[in-house]
C-alpha cells in the first residue's frame, strides 16, 4: 500500500473539512497519537480502519488506497456535513425552538461548558 497517498489524503480530507486530529481519532475510536501516525505516514491504518475513514468522510474505499481514475472521484471542496446523532439532534430541536435571546445564553453556556477542564 502507498502510505504516501493514504497520509496526504487523509490530512487534506481532515483539514478541508476543519476538524482536529482528536475529532476524527475519536469518532473513529482510535487514539489520537495513532491517528496522527497515520497522517505522517508512521503507521498504516488496517483495512477495517480505512473501511471507516472512507465511511466517515464519504469517499470511496478505493480513494484511499490508489491513484487510478482519480478523475473519476468526486471529492467536494466543501466541508461535508456528518448526520445527527439523537442527542445532537435533540440539542439542535431544542435551541430552534428557543426565543433568540434565550438562544444566545444557550450559546454561552456551552462556550463555558466547552471551557471548563
Amino acid at each position: 500500500m502507498n502510505n504516501q497517498i493514504l497520509f496526504e489524503r487523509l490530512r487534506d480530507l481532515r483539514e478541508r473539512n476543519h476538524y482536529t486530529q482528536a475529532f476524527v481519532s475519536s469518532k473513529l475510536n482510535i487514539g489520537r497519537a495513532t491517528y496522527s501516525n497515520y497522517e505522517r505516514g508512521k503507521r498504516t491504518p488496517s483495512l477495517d480502519v480505512i473501511m471507516d475513514l472512507a465511511h466517515f468522510y464519504d469517499v470511496p474505499f478505493t480513494y484511499f488506497l490508489n491513484t487510478e481514475n482519480l478523475e473519476e472521484i468526486a471529492v467536494s471542496k466543501e466541508p461535508l456535513v456528518l448526520p445527527l446523532t439523537s442527542p445532537e439532534q435533540k440539542l439542535m430541536d431544542t435551541y430552534r425552538s428557543l426565543p433568540q435571546d434565550r438562544r444566545e445564553q444557550l450559546l454561552s453556556f456551552a462556550v463555558f461548558l466547552q471551557n471548563q477542564p
